[in-house]
């Protein structure tokens, strides 16, 4: 008998048991077994993987609730979205176009981010910014990770995008003063980790674009809206 462990989420796997001895090696049936993915509280799936010892999710998140089943409002004005403060947690779709939903998943201000009701499902959490760095690790740096993990779709110019590492990462574009931009330029991620120096007004981020391979690291307002990745606890 034989115990699979350290599975990933939603994915399809093939096990044949087989045996080697003096006379050579025989097989026994191939079977075939899909893992349950994760699913968030309004029922959206996601499957996962497992890189540099952190499962992630392979998609962006797209819940319209914290885990405890409470609402996360819906702002589509750019006005209100930026008078929003510390406590109101917000998203939208880009462009408040819902068939954006489907390919990039949602975009959420950090107070989303950081309410302490949980923006992943329990079990899971948002990316902090070590959890990042840890992604890029395994293909070099932050300065040399990026094409590995991009997906080869969706982008300007997919230019020397391999994904592979299977993470997938999209150009979904993110929510500024100015309103939405950069869709199919960049991709924007919130890390859960604060910007120490900068009186609780921002946060770290992750970005990715089209003409470069650098994974960036830097702070931004927490009114902004950028897409959200979980990680196993």
């Amino acid at each position: 008998t034989l115990n699979l462990g350290n599975l990933n989420s939603g994915i399809t796997y093939y096990v044949r048991a087989y045996a080697t001895n003096a006379m050579g090696t025989s097989y026994g049936n191939q079977l075939t077994f899909i893992t349950l993915p994760v699913i968030d509280t309004i029922g959206n799936q996601y499957t996962t993987i497992t890189i540099n010892g952190e499962e992630w999710f392979k998609e962006n998140l797209k819940t319209t609730k914290y885990a405890d089943g409470t609402d996360i409002s819906n702002v589509t004005a750019n006005s209100s979205w930026f008078n929003l403060a510390s406590g109101q947690g917000a998203w939208a779709n880009y462009d408040n176009n819902v068939a954006n939903d489907a390919i990039y998943g949602k975009l959420y201000n950090w107070y989303a981010v950081s309410d302490v009701r949980g923006l992943c499902p329990t079990g899971w959490h948002v990316a902090d910014t070590l959890d990042w760095t840890s992604l890029a690790a395994n293909y070099g740096t932050d300065a040399a990770a990026g094409n590995e993990l991009k997906s080869t779709t969706l982008w300007t110019s997919v230019n020397a995008n391999t994904n592979i590492s299977g993470f997938g990462a999209l150009p979904g574009g993110g929510r500024g003063l100015a309103g939405f931009g950069d869709i199919n330029d960049k991709g924007f991620w919130w890390t859960s980790t604060p910007d120490p120096v900068s009186s609780s007004d921002k946060s770290y981020v992750r970005s990715m674009q089209y003409n470069f391979d650098t994974v960036i690291k830097y702070t931004e307002s927490n009114k902004s809206g950028f897409s959200v990745r979980c990680v196993k606890d």
